[in-house]
């Protein structure tokens, strides 16, 4: 084995009885920083909030010259965090709310502004107190970018969340694991961040039943980027559980397979590993897993093999099978359906409905439900996972683009606005979702979305719109503002949004506004950044100048004149002018 050098910022372990559970958390400065004499850009906390909460978070800086104090920065991430989560406790309990509304509010996207914004004012207090330099809001916040990872035990569920690179992983001791967080391979040092206009909007949380995984491990990634292939994290997620089951503070906690991962990274390192506590007592863990002989034989009664775990959504476990050769997706714990019956066919444009070919109910009354999945569709939620439905430069219009216009700006708002179809189509049916519905989603390049019918609740009167709900949030979507027949999506932000250019122009189209947002009195506006006004008519004539901010309230109409341009004509002009509308979602 190699000799481990720890250089450990932290290191301990907490034992949380009333959860039956502990956290092991650890933080080492890496080799590159001790040769260098520059601090640790990483940090963590791991306390016990309440008798029902505990919570983790690390966060790791981002370093480099653009951002001289992360490290500071990555301390007030995991700071704001457990303070948000100690008040969040505390108003709940002033509530008198249950574990779901505290779940609920973790959740939130009122939570995630929250975090952000708080964050935001920590850095800019501290900034106070240092020597002037003379630079703006936004610079001095980007001197403090960082990434954050957090985690909230509660007595029945993980609540996890996510923004930047590092790693969230569930695991257990009986083969199934997944991250939370699903993503693209890393290019480069690029990360989403506390510091971006996006932060709010990228943070990615979900919840999971602690019946389904007993071990929790957060990692920035100068141990996870050096493990991203095969299951090289997961072994080393293992390794450290059985080390921490042996003793309570590893010896070796950055060692796999007789090698130290930190030494090899040279970079910071920090995990905080959620555990059993005591460590024999994962066998209170004794959820239903698909491994369960009676989800194995009712299958295999149904004539399936090859039983592979996928993953948790929600509260729907996914596997895949093989029954005559053809692949299939197995559905556990979703809602009633009605196989081969045809039942609940939706028209609405841009959505087929997935029925099930068959399915059957498990002694413990969970539903299992069996899908033929067309080929060549994609998880509509991993995609968000990935962030692909967050703000991205914005084209005058998509054959302008000089590489794959898949999932851009414009792609998303035709498919969110089939989505709003399908909800009123449901509402005008009685007809609703369940909460797991926006998880299982499938979606193809062409834009077509397949739901499956064990989503979709047709009784009468069961109209939930929990997982519409969370579908509405998920792009941050703030309206659209159109133009004749061309439109494009307008996204919430923090402060300013990117910049948007002339709809009705074609080619190299000017620049022509950014959407800001005022955190202190939460308004949203329309800047404009053009070298021409725009015209207002209603409740009263105005013109809007060059630089100065349209306020969003309901729809606006305003009017831009145009010359001898190369004037689309999909922007439909008219006497000398083109009309743009804004719509609020």
């Amino acid at each position: 084995m190699e000799d481990p050098v720890l250089n450990l910022e932290d290191c301990g372990n907490i034992g949380m009885p009333g959860l039956k559970c502990g956290a092991f958390y650890v933080r080492k400065r890496g080799s590159g920083h001790v040769v260098g004499k520059k601090p640790c850009q990483d940090y963590c906390v791991a306390r016990e909030i309440a008798p029902e909460l505990f919570f983790a978070a690390v966060a790791d800086g981002h370093g480099g010259e653009a951002y001289t104090r992360s490290d500071v920065g990555a301390r007030l991430a995991c700071e704001e965090t457990a303070r948000l989560a100690e008040e969040i406790c505390a108003e709940m309990k002033k509530r008198g709310a249950d574990e779901s509304e505290l779940v609920a509010a973790f959740l939130s996207r009122a939570m995630k502004v929250k975090l952000v914004e708080r964050w935001r004012q920590a850095v800019l207090k501290d900034d106070e107190a240092r020597p002037g330099e003379g630079c703006g809001r936004r610079q001095i916040i980007r001197k403090y970018g960082t990434t954050v990872l957090f985690a909230a035990v509660t007595r029945n569920f993980y609540v996890l969340g996510q923004l930047g690179d590092g790693a969230v992983l569930l695991f257990d001791g009986r083969g199934h694991a997944q991250l939370m967080k699903r993503h693209s391979v890393k290019v480069g040092s690029k990360t989403n961040s506390l510091a971006s206009e996006r932060g709010a909007y990228a943070l990615f949380t979900d919840v999971y039943e602690r019946s389904l995984f007993d071990h929790v491990l957060l990692s920035t990634d100068g141990i996870y980027d050096k493990l991203d292939r095969e299951d090289s994290f997961l072994r080393y997620a293992r390794a450290l559980a059985a080390q921490v089951r042996e003793r309570e503070v590893p010896e070796y906690p950055f060692t796999v397979e007789g090698i130290d991962v930190s030494a090899r990274t040279g970079d910071d390192c920090t995990v905080v590993l959620v555990h059993p506590q005591p460590a024999k007592a994962q066998e209170a863990f004794s959820h239903p897993m698909p491994a369960e002989v009676s989800v194995r034989e009712a299958l295999k009664r149904m004539g399936y093999e090859e039983l592979i775990f996928k993953r948790v959504c929600g509260g729907t476990i996914l596997l895949s099978a093989v029954k005559d050769g053809r692949i299939y997706e197995i559905h556990i714990g979703g809602g009633k359906t009605s196989p081969g019956t045809g039942k609940g066919d939706v028209d609405v444009a841009g959505c087929t409905l997935l029925a099930s070919v068959e399915g059957c109910v498990l002694p413990d009354g969970r539903q299992v439900s069996s899908y033929l999945v067309p080929e060549g569709v994609k998880s509509f939620y991993e995609l968000y996972e990935n962030g692909e439905m967050l703000e991205k430069r914005y084209l005058a219009r998509l054959q302008d683009a000089e590489t794959d216009s898949s999932y851009s700006n414009e792609f998303w708002l035709k498919v969110f606005e089939n989505l709003r179809s399908l909800e009123q189509y449901l509402g005008a049916r009685n007809a609703g979702c369940t909460k797991d519905f926006a998880r299982t989603l499938q979606l193809k390049d062409d834009g077509t979305l397949y739901c499956f019918d064990d989503g979709i609740r047709w009784e009468e009167g069961d109209a939930d719109r929990r997982g519409f709900a969370e579908l509405r949030e998920m792009p941050a979507f703030l309206g659209k503002l159109r133009c004749g027949k061309l439109q494009c999506p307008l996204y919430e932000c923090m402060d300013q949004g990117q910049t948007i250019k002339y709809l009705h122009l074609g080619g190299e189209s000017a620049p022509m506004l950014r959407v800001t947002r005022n955190p202190e009195k939460q308004i949203y506006g329309l800047w404009n950044i053009s070298d021409r006004p725009w015209k207002v008519k209603y409740p009263k004539e105005r013109v809007i100048v060059p630089g100065e901010v349209l306020r969003l309230k309901g729809s606006q109409t305003f009017y831009v004149a145009c010359g001898e341009e190369d004037v689309l004509t999909e922007a439909d002009p008219s006497g000398g002018f083109v009309r743009y509308e804004t719509e609020l979602f």
